[in-house]
Protein backbone atom coordinates (compact mmCIF):
# COMPACT_ATOMS: atom_id res chain seq x y z
CA UNK A 1 0.00 0.00 0.00
CA UNK A 2 2.87 2.31 0.81
CA UNK A 3 4.35 1.74 -2.64
CA UNK A 4 1.04 2.74 -4.21
CA UNK A 5 0.89 5.99 -2.24
CA UNK A 6 4.54 6.72 -3.06
CA UNK A 7 3.90 6.13 -6.78
CA UNK A 8 0.82 8.38 -6.75
CA UNK A 9 2.85 11.06 -4.97
CA UNK A 10 5.62 10.87 -7.56
CA UNK A 11 3.13 11.07 -10.42
CA UNK A 12 1.45 13.99 -8.68
CA UNK A 13 4.76 15.83 -8.36
CA UNK A 14 5.63 15.16 -12.02
CA UNK A 15 2.28 16.43 -13.26
CA UNK A 16 2.01 19.50 -11.06
CA UNK A 17 5.66 20.59 -11.07
CA UNK A 18 5.12 22.92 -14.03
CA UNK A 19 1.53 23.61 -13.05
CA UNK A 20 2.41 26.51 -10.76
CA UNK A 21 4.45 28.19 -13.51
CA UNK A 22 1.72 27.97 -16.17
CA UNK A 23 -0.50 30.89 -17.03
CA UNK A 24 -3.97 31.01 -15.39
CA UNK A 25 -5.85 29.87 -18.52
CA UNK A 26 -3.74 26.73 -18.78
CA UNK A 27 -4.21 26.08 -15.06
CA UNK A 28 -7.98 26.37 -15.41
CA UNK A 29 -7.99 23.98 -18.37
CA UNK A 30 -5.85 21.48 -16.44
CA UNK A 31 -8.11 21.68 -13.39
CA UNK A 32 -11.17 21.11 -15.60
CA UNK A 33 -9.59 18.10 -17.28
CA UNK A 34 -8.53 16.60 -13.95
CA UNK A 35 -11.99 17.23 -12.48
CA UNK A 36 -13.68 15.58 -15.46
CA UNK A 37 -11.43 12.53 -15.27
CA UNK A 38 -11.88 12.12 -11.51
CA UNK A 39 -15.64 12.65 -11.81
CA UNK A 40 -15.90 10.07 -14.57
CA UNK A 41 -13.93 7.53 -12.57
CA UNK A 42 -16.02 8.12 -9.45
CA UNK A 43 -19.26 7.70 -11.39
CA UNK A 44 -18.39 4.20 -12.63
CA UNK A 45 -19.60 2.43 -9.43
CA UNK A 46 -22.92 4.28 -9.64
CA UNK A 47 -23.43 3.19 -13.22
CA UNK A 48 -22.59 -0.40 -12.37
CA UNK A 49 -25.10 -0.25 -9.52
CA UNK A 50 -27.76 1.20 -11.88
CA UNK A 51 -27.26 -1.68 -14.31
CA UNK A 52 -27.42 -4.16 -11.42
CA UNK A 53 -30.62 -2.51 -10.10
CA UNK A 54 -32.23 -2.50 -13.53
CA UNK A 55 -31.55 -6.21 -13.91
CA UNK A 56 -33.13 -6.83 -10.50
CA UNK A 57 -36.16 -4.76 -11.51
CA UNK A 58 -36.60 -6.68 -14.78
CA UNK A 59 -36.39 -10.00 -12.92
CA UNK A 60 -38.71 -8.73 -10.14
CA UNK A 61 -36.12 -9.49 -7.47
CA UNK A 62 -34.80 -7.58 -4.44
CA UNK A 63 -37.21 -4.72 -3.96
CA UNK A 64 -34.81 -2.87 -1.63
CA UNK A 65 -32.00 -2.79 -4.23
CA UNK A 66 -34.44 -1.51 -6.85
CA UNK A 67 -35.64 1.25 -4.50
CA UNK A 68 -32.06 2.30 -3.75
CA UNK A 69 -31.29 2.41 -7.46
CA UNK A 70 -34.39 4.50 -8.20
CA UNK A 71 -33.65 6.98 -5.43
CA UNK A 72 -30.05 7.37 -6.64
CA UNK A 73 -31.33 7.84 -10.20
CA UNK A 74 -33.40 10.84 -9.08
CA UNK A 75 -30.42 12.56 -7.40
CA UNK A 76 -28.83 14.84 -10.02
CA UNK A 77 -25.29 14.31 -8.64
CA UNK A 78 -25.34 10.58 -9.43
CA UNK A 79 -26.63 10.73 -13.00
CA UNK A 80 -27.11 13.39 -15.61
CA UNK A 81 -30.46 14.77 -14.52
CA UNK A 82 -31.99 14.81 -17.99
CA UNK A 83 -31.52 11.03 -18.08
CA UNK A 84 -31.89 9.84 -14.50
CA UNK A 85 -34.74 12.03 -13.32
CA UNK A 86 -37.51 10.94 -15.73
CA UNK A 87 -36.60 7.26 -15.51
CA UNK A 88 -36.24 7.46 -11.73
CA UNK A 89 -39.66 9.08 -11.34
CA UNK A 90 -41.20 6.59 -13.76
CA UNK A 91 -39.64 3.70 -11.82
CA UNK A 92 -40.92 5.04 -8.49
CA UNK A 93 -44.44 5.35 -9.92
CA UNK A 94 -44.26 1.81 -11.31
CA UNK A 95 -42.92 0.43 -8.02
CA UNK A 96 -45.87 1.94 -6.14
CA UNK A 97 -48.38 0.07 -8.31
CA UNK A 98 -50.09 -2.65 -6.20
CA UNK A 99 -49.70 -5.26 -8.93
CA UNK A 100 -45.96 -4.65 -9.16
CA UNK A 101 -45.64 -4.76 -5.36
CA UNK A 102 -47.22 -8.20 -5.35
CA UNK A 103 -45.06 -9.42 -8.21
CA UNK A 104 -41.77 -8.84 -6.36
CA UNK A 105 -40.34 -11.82 -4.49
Amino acid sequence: MGILFFSVGQIDMAIFEDFTRADPDEQEKAVNVIGNVVGSILSIPFHIFFIFGCKKMIRLESKSVVWMMLILAVIPCCTPCCVGLPFGIWGIVVMNDPIVKLAFK
